[in-house]
């Protein structure tokens, strides 16, 4: 990444001055009566501290930042890459005797700004160096009356610090600490220079070994080494691991213990994130925590002569994250180590009674050895393991790809190295694009010694997708390799798409075109799309017709969005809890698979496509149950079929689906589809055309399970009984319904227009009626256990209603009414006393307002309700957004209540207690003339 030199908006690191007395004292001597009086007075310890003199440097030029002193706090402002910021810190001893004292800068507050700036302490002889931690000078000594003594500190935000810093702000506390001078005090650090070695003496000390990493020079010849003087708890801090490259630690024997692990630059976890080219030896680690995408107890990646004499104790957990490096192709988790190499004469003991819990947490990854203390290397030889190692999922084989590039590199090493052969390797596709065009060969390619040698050598395959991996351009899915000749021959290979998000590219207006970017070629066996994503017209197709067809396909979880659609000859296609939305000529094109016929099963569903639903050429079986099925009319065939068949003998059976708007259901496209048929709910569905009204009467009476299509014209709705009857056609298919008796049985309208006769005329002694985009004129009445409407229109005149009547329960779905004042009228005469109707998201429109007998000085509401003539309870539930003409008095109005009935409407109670008339929940009385007033 190229640095940048920006201003930090509004950041700044606030420096607050105070003293700390961590000791003093006041002793006295007890005496007894004498004539020797001893007086005896306590030392002081007092020190105090004062900043001054803050300017601003630049390594760059002319600096940006500003810094001022006031009531002993510093403030930075607008710091930038290569601005230094320095003061002056005066400390006063006014004590009476002789103290220790130290230098602190502790951050207390931070937004992202303290780990990009480097604190230097200068006392004239001493001068300490620390980068993005709290600093901690070395102790000194001041003697009473021996004068001021000054500090320069310096605060710099280095050149090459990136725009992860702007606009963000710290505040760091300046502490002084003095203690009485025969107090024993304890650096966190003690450098020997004879000795070269940096001794550790606390857990500050820990906390402060990367900062001596980071500015300590070292490097191939010139290690920095470091010793422990002491056990370490490092409870309530979070460590970040070490790198040991030219760095080495003896432990002297000491534990470190209760070690919460995060993660280096690189992801990587452990006690060391990268040890190689140092040492660390003779010590314990106790009670570890690890996390990363390199992560291990000891350290994150291994390398080299690099541990020895080192002991695990207590309770250890180790887990892969993929979130803390997503860039690390080479990821791993193991007891000892994530990933090791090239090591030798390590020595790790895994104590009696230790135990460390692995999780691999979805690990995919390059490194292709594993064991439980490390993945790449297998270092089982340099372990002493008397405790417990216990493994959470497992280590998974692959590649992480980001780009085309990437992922052409994992497929050829997928299709050409022998190491792969019969192992399961995960591609996993990082968040972006991709647009290439790829054949994967799960299979070696035909010809030479190597290829033959490997027999029936096979690669199962998944790619997951990650970050909203979209992929763009066209894989070929090859499943056999050249000389085989059936997928038989695959020995049931694998191959899994997870999460992957297809797109062909295409606008979202659908113009019937396929547009192919996933073609799973013959051969091709046991291929599973689970949770995908599919838009723009994808178009999958599996291996074309015939016996040498694909093998056994499903879909689990998937959404297809504008025209995506499945095609080809598998064995068997399976599609479970998926959506399909917009598609054009059907969501499945399933033609012969291989070796039999095409065997395809449905659960759990819903799809929304124009045209047909499922188109067989051949002698498939569609079997689809507990789905939804809205099949729109297409705009150039004017055909909703169901099934589509082009082949003769295949069929469908439907069992517990919703079917919306299928025109026809079973579509006959061919000569060859005579033997074909479609069962619902275990009754052969028959398929009719009609012309008039002579062969609309004999098709209703002429199968147990009719679909009639009606050519344009006009028609009288006859009696039928015990059938399942849909009637599709045109808005100008007019259908009049006068009283016809159609005891037992569901009665579904399509698109054409229903035309009502009056007060008591409709569908009547029926089970249920459904329509769908359809137009309702004139005045009726419904009856039935249900009624439905979907996106219908109703033209009502004045003085017309349309009666919910005999009706157990009504739904009007997207409807729109275009009326003179008077739409919906909830009534019954004691069929339905316990009447619910359900108002979702309609338009009710009016010309003028009207008025109805029972209320005299007050319009209809678009929805009317009347309990007069019966006794029962009525419910009315408004859902979504209805919307009403001001010609209307509101959305919804009880005119009439009776005693011993009542009405509740969006869960609130009516009854004449309450009033005589409500409308939209206020209460009205009303008077001998039948004028209302408000209650």
């Amino acid at each position: 990444m190229k640095k940048k030199n920006k201003v930090l908006l509004t950041s700044m690191a606030t420096i607050a001055m105070c003293a700390s007395l961590v000791a003093g004292g006041t002793y006295a001597l007890f005496t007894s009566e004498s004539v020797v009086n001893i007086a005896v007075s306590s030392g002081t310890v007092d020190v105090t501290a004062t900043a001054s003199d803050a300017t601003v440097t630049s390594v760059l030029g002319t600096p940006i930042g500003t810094a001022n002193v006031d009531n002993n706090t510093v403030t930075l402002t607008n710091i930038v890459p290569g601005d230094t910021v320095t003061f002056k810190i005066t400390v006063t001893n006014n004590s009476n005797v002789a103290v220790n004292y130290r230098t602190v800068i502790k951050c207390l507050e931070d937004t992202g700004l303290m780990s990009g700036l480097q604190v230097t302490f200068d006392d004239g002889t001493n001068k300490q160096t620390f980068t993005g931690t709290d600093a901690y000078a070395d102790w000194a000594k001041a003697e009473p009356g021996e004068g001021n003594k000054e500090i320069i500190v310096s605060i710099t935000l280095p050149k090459d610090a990136d725009d992860e810093y702007q606009s963000k702000f710290c505040k760091l506390a300046y502490t002084v600490e003095a203690v009485q001078g025969n107090a024993e005090v304890e650096n966190p650090i003690d450098y020997n220079a004879e000795e070269n070695v940096y001794y550790v003496n606390n857990e500050t000390g820990m906390m402060l070994m990367n900062n001596y990493v980071n500015t300590v020079s070292h490097g191939e010849g010139k290690t920095l080494n470091f010793a422990l003087n002491d056990d370490m708890d490092m409870t309530g801090y979070d460590w970040t691991p070490i790198r040991f490259w030219w760095v080495t630690l003896d432990g002297q024997g000491h534990t470190i213990s209760n070690l919460n692990c995060g993660v280096d630059d690189w992801g990587r976890s452990g006690f060391a994130g990268y040890a190689g080219g140092g040492w660390m030896k003779n010590f314990t680690l106790e009670n570890v925590t690890s996390e990363g995408t390199q992560a291990g107890v000891v350290a994150g990646s291994i390398d080299g002569k690099a541990i020895t004499n080192v002991t695990i104790k207590g309770s250890n957990s180790v887990k892969y994250n993929y979130d803390l490096n997503p860039e690390e192709t080479w990821g791993g988790v193991g007891a000892i180590a994530g990933v090791s190499g090239s090591v030798t004469n390590m020595s790790v003991t895994i104590a009696d009674g230790a135990t460390v819990t692995v999780d691999h947490n979805g690990n995919v990854s390059q490194a292709p050895g594993y064991n439980k203390y490390s993945q790449l290397q297998d270092i089982s030889a340099y372990v002493t393991d008397s405790g417990t190692v216990t493994e959470i999922g497992e280590h998974v084989y692959g590649f992480l790809v980001s780009d085309d590039e990437s992922l052409a590199a994992a497929i050829s090493d997928i299709n050409t190295k022998n190491a792969f052969w019969n192992k399961p390797v995960t591609v996993v596709m990082k968040g972006g694009v991709y647009e290439g065009e790829y054949t994967l060969k799960q299979f070696p390619e035909w010809g030479g010694v190597d290829a033959q040698n490997k027999g029936s050598a096979q690669t199962d395959v998944t790619f997951v997708g990650k970050d909203g991996a979209m992929f763009t351009g066209i894989l070929y899915v090859n499943g056999y390799g050249q000389g085989k000749s059936n997928f038989n021959d695959s020995e049931n290979v694998k191959t899994v798409f997870k999460n992957v998000h297809f797109d062909a590219g295409m606008p979202s207006v659908d113009d019937g075109t396929d547009y192919l970017n996933l073609y799973v070629q013959k051969g091709a066996d046991n291929v599973t799309f689970d949770v995908c994503n599919f838009t723009n017209a994808t178009h999958i197709n599996f291996g074309g017709s015939g016996t040498n067809g694909t093998g056994d396909i499903a879909f689990t979880g998937c959404t297809f969005n504008y025209g995506g659609n499945i095609s080809g000859g598998p064995r068997t296609l399976t599609i479970a809890d998926c959506t399909f939305n917009g598609g054009y000529n059907g969501f499945v094109n399933v033609q012969r698979g291989g070796n039999g016929n095409g065997i395809v099963t449905v659960t759990g569903t819903t799809v929304n496509c124009e045209e047909y639903g499922f188109r067989t050429n051949a002698q498939a079986e569609v079997t689809a149950a507990n789905s939804t099925f809205n099949i729109a009319l297409s705009a150039t065939e004017n055909i909703g079929a169901l099934v589509l068949f082009r082949g003769d003998k295949a069929k469908a059976t439907f069992t517990d689906c919703e079917l919306h708007y299928v025109s026809v259901v079973n579509y006959k496209g061919s000569a060859n589809a005579g033997n074909t048929t479609v069962t619902i709910d275990g009754v052969v569905a028959e398929q009719v055309t009609a012309t008039d009204q002579s062969s609309l009467n004999t098709a209703i009476n002429s199968s147990s399970n009719v679909n009639v299509t009606l050519n344009d014209g006009s028609y009288t709705m006859p009696s039928a009984s015990n059938s399942d009857v849909t009637i599709s056609g045109t808005e100008s298919t007019v259908v009049t319904v006068g009283k016809p008796n159609l005891s037992g049985t569901d009665v579904t309208f399509n698109g054409v227009t229903v035309q009502g006769s009056g007060y008591s005329t409709g569908v009547q002694h029926v089970n249920t009626v459904t329509y769908n985009d359809v137009t309702i004129k004139g005045e009726m009445c419904l009856y039935g256990e249900k009624v439905v409407f979907n996106n219908c229109t109703f033209e009502l005149a004045a003085g017309q209603y349309l009666w919910t009547y005999a009706a157990e329960e009504v739904e009007f779905n997207n409807c729109t009414f275009n009326t003179a004042g008077k739409s919906i009228l909830i009534y019954n005469e004691g069929a339905a006393p316990n009447q619910i109707v359900t108002v979702r998201d309609c338009i009710f429109n009016a010309t003028a307002s009207a008025k109805a007998g029972d209320v005299a000085n007050q319009a209809c509401a678009a929805i009317e309700i009347s309990t007069e003539n019966s006794n029962g309870n009525f419910t009315l539930i408004l859902a979504g957004n209805n919307v009403y003409d001001s010609n209307f008095s509101g959305l919804w109005r009880v005119k009439k209540i009776v005693e011993n009935s009542s009405v509740t409407v969006s869960g609130v109670v009516y009854s004449m207690t309450n009033g005589d008339v409500f409308l939209d929940g206020v209460a009205y009385t009303k008077d001998a003339d039948k004028n209302v007033t408000k209650k």
